[in-house]
This record gives structure tokens, sequence and C-alpha cells, in this order.
């Protein structure tokens, strides 16, 4: 009973939920634009990707519709449709049928484009899929219904959050399996790749190991007390800091604007 009274306290978290939803529509809608200048090699029918056709009528095929050959030259509608939705969702209007359509539209460019992804795909999907749940804050005068419709909307922030907590956890944890993490070198390997950074990265870090070695653990540690010291109301505030920062390292150094983009704005699910 107690559980039940739990899950369905209304507006437990909805706030940041709808906070949440907003602001990964705004960042789909500038994601739309960005795919419009990279249009010709990502997603037009002599994209310079290899794709495998879906076959059957199944649920794989709906979402890789962009990967079949009748659709391959309607990619820039499914976008202009994305944005449309985006802006509807923004609207607050029909906030949980815009939302399963924003994530099938979402899922089915994300799969178009696999091969240029950076993880923050994946993750982007299925925050996209739990957030169909969120409702717009305006629930039902039935008790019954009320009730239903704040479970709903706990559950589904209970799922973003843990998938977030999850794949920080996983992180740590299969970097702790690798060596080249656990001695400090991981960092200093990647930015020694071209494809995997920049020039003035690997210009100003190459003479700085302890510094590579001292991000190359702070990223580790960070990632394995994450899931536990998120909910500490004193140094929650500070953690959620460290952790942009440590997103925007990312972004600046790898080049992995996505992932990072989709990981901070995930932060909003813990204010």
């Amino acid at each position: 009973m107690i559980a039940i009274n739990f899950i369905t306290q209304k507006d437990k978290w909805l706030r940041q939920g709808l906070l949440f939803r907003k602001a990964i529509y705004v960042y789909l809608i500038f994601f739309c634009i960005q795919l419009f200048f990279e249009y010709n090699w990502l997603l037009s029918s002599d994209s310079v990707y290899f794709f495998i056709p879906p076959s059957g009528y199944g649920i794989g095929t709906a979402l890789n519709l962009l990967s079949h050959q009748v659709f391959l030259s309607w990619s820039w509608l499914f976008l202009l449709c994305l944005i449309f939705g985006c802006v509807i969702g923004l609207a607050g209007w029909f906030p949980r049928i815009t939302a399963v359509v924003i994530w099938f539209l979402t899922v089915n460019i994300n799969n178009r484009i696999e091969l240029t992804g950076t993880g923050g795909e994946i993750l982007l999907n299925n925050l996209l899929f739990f957030q169909i749940f969120f409702s717009d804050g305006k629930h039902p005068t039935s008790e019954v219904w009320r009730s239903i419709s704040s479970a709903l909307d706990n559950v589904s922030v209970i799922a973003c959050r843990l998938q977030v907590l999850v794949v920080y956890l996983l992180s740590a944890l299969y970097k702790l399996l690798d060596e080249t993490w656990v001695s400090g070198d991981a960092l200093g390997i990647i930015f020694s790749i071209p494809d995997y950074s920049y020039l003035w990265v690997r210009q100003t870090f190459e003479s700085n190991s302890l510094v590579l070695k001292l991000m190359t653990w702070f990223s580790i540690i960070y990632q394995f007390v994450f899931p536990i010291l998120v909910w500490l109301k004193p140094i929650k505030k500070y953690l959620l800091i460290l952790g942009i920062i440590l997103h925007i390292g990312i972004a600046v150094t790898m080049g992995l604007y996505n992932f990072s983009a989709v990981m901070i704005i995930a932060y909003l699910l813990f204010l």
C-alpha cells in the first residue's frame, strides 16, 4: 500500500518530467536543422553509408522505414514532420500522442544514420519512449483515472532516471575491465587518434600526461558515484555541475556533441 501511494502521488516529479520534455524537443529541432545541413551524405538516396533494407512487416521494419527503397527519398519529410511535431509538443497539444509520433520519427532517423552514432542516439530513443507516458499536468477529475495518470507520470520519470544511471554504471564497470582506463592512459590514447579528437587537443595534452591521467580517473569515479550521490540533496547541485563540465569537455575535445547534449538535458530529471 505504501508503494502504491508513493507511485500514485500527484505531480511528484511531473515538473522535472515536463521540463525535460520541453528541453529534449528543443534539442530535436536543432538536431533536425543540423541534419538538413548534412542531408546529402547522411540521409539522401545517394548517401555515402551502406544500409540493409528491412524485410517483413514487423516493428523492426516500421522503425527502419528510411532504409527501405520506397522511403529513401523522403527523409526530408521525416525531418520536417519531426520539427513540426516538436513545435506541437512544446505548445502542449495532445502530449502523449505527439510524444509517440516524435519517438517514431526520431527512431527512424537515428536508425538511418546509425553508422554515425555516438551512443547518444540510443539513449535518446529510450528516453523519448519513456516520456511518452508523461501527461501535460492536467489530471482527470475521476480519482481512479487521476491515480492512473499520476502513476504513469511517476513511473516514466523513474524509468528515465534509471536509464541514465544504468548508462553511467555500465560505462564505469566496462572501464574498470580495461587496463588502459585503470592505468589512466585511456584518454591519452584516444586523443592521439585523429579520428577521435582534434589537433588542438593533441597539441595541448601531448606533454601533460598527468593531467590526462587525472581526467581519465575522474571520469571513472564520477560515473561510479553518480548513481549514489545524485540522491543526496546537499551535494546534488555540485554533482550535476561537475557532470555538465564533464560532458562539455567530452563534446569539445572529442566532438561527441549530440551525446553530451542528451546527457546534460537528462540531468533535468534529477532536479
